[in-house]
């Protein structure tokens, strides 16, 4: 008898899956038709519009990036106060040994040593590695005047280039609100044709 209730269990259960499948595919087209008609009829306000206009504005995101430009030459400018240090390495090598021969008493005998060198004397250049390493560090002190004077010449022009973004930015905002007022004026005069 278990069998049996089982059995009916998953045969109405199967039904009733099939009918809510059937269901779900009548009415998932009415809901997103309707789920666009919603965003279709909604109105833009004033503020979306300007987003929309300073987001997608070609020539306000060119002045956006001249300013973060200009804060990074101001950066930049700022470091050639501070001490610079340099290394340089050579290395070098011979390609051939390098021999002198000295006879005895080339340089001259004396009564007190006797001839120089006593012997004859064979010196040899051994064909090793040599290095030469060279490190400075620069403190430009007579010139700190004339940088911080170029320093604050790159900060005026980098508030220039701000101030000319802001400008920017207004313009393009004054822009679209004379655009937006423009098409709600044309708006409620048909809307006042018709009436």
């Amino acid at each position: 008898m278990r069998r049996t209730q089982v059995h009916k269990f998953t045969n109405n259960f199967s039904k009733t899956g099939r009918l809510f499948v059937f269901m779900l595919s009548l009415f998932s087209p009415v809901m997103v038709a309707a789920q666009q008609t919603s965003a279709v009829s909604r109105l833009l306000t004033l503020d979306e519009a300007i987003q929309i206009a300073i987001a997608n504005n070609r020539s306000l995101k060119v002045s956006s990036l001249e300013v973060e430009k200009s804060e990074w030459q101001v950066a930049e400018f700022k470091t050639k106060r501070l001490p610079s240090a340099s290394t340089t390495v050579l290395g070098s090598q011979l390609l051939n040994e390098v021999s002198f021969t000295f006879e005895q008493g080339v340089f001259g005998t004396y009564p007190a040593t006797g001839p120089i060198p006593s012997t004859d004397t064979k010196i040899t250049t051994p064909r090793q590695m040599t290095v030469y390493v060279v490190g400075q560090v620069i403190q430009p002190l007579s010139q700190l005047y004339k940088i911080n004077l170029g320093l604050h010449a790159q900060k005026l022009s980098a508030q220039s280039v701000g101030e000319k973004f802001r400008g920017d930015k207004q313009s393009l905002v004054k822009e679209v609100k004379s655009a937006y007022y423009s098409v709600l004026q044309s708006e409620s005069a048909l809307e006042a044709s018709e009436a």
